[in-house]
């Protein structure tokens, strides 16, 4: 097996899987940063959140039209996060989206 430097790393839309992972994460840490508030806002709990690494973008029960605010703004697929407020949003841990919620 070939070890891949950083030049040789996979990519996305021409950006490192280094640089991907990093916008999740800064994106994740802010969902975390105001997940109590939204989780105490009863208008807030269950739905959609969205956030890049500068912040929230939108709070919505449609998360293709979540998309779709992404896109409009410019913001690249590896720089936000769309996740349901609850508890456990803004985690490390992958989860699969239950198609019929979409």
């Amino acid at each position: 097996m070939t070890d891949l430097t950083p030049e040789h790393s996979p990519t996305v839309d021409g950006a490192a899987a280094s640089e991907i992972r990093e916008g999740i994460l800064r994106a994740r840490a802010a969902l975390r940063r105001d997940l109590p508030a939204l989780l105490a806002d009863r208008r807030a709990r269950g739905k959609w959140a969205c956030y890049s690494c500068d912040g929230r973008i939108a709070i919505g029960t449609d998360y293709t039209a979540l998309i779709r605010e992404c896109v409009n703004r410019g913001i690249p697929d590896a720089e936000f996060v769309i996740e349901r407020v609850t508890s456990r949003a803004g985690s490390e841990e992958e989860e699969e989206i239950d198609s019929s919620f979409v």
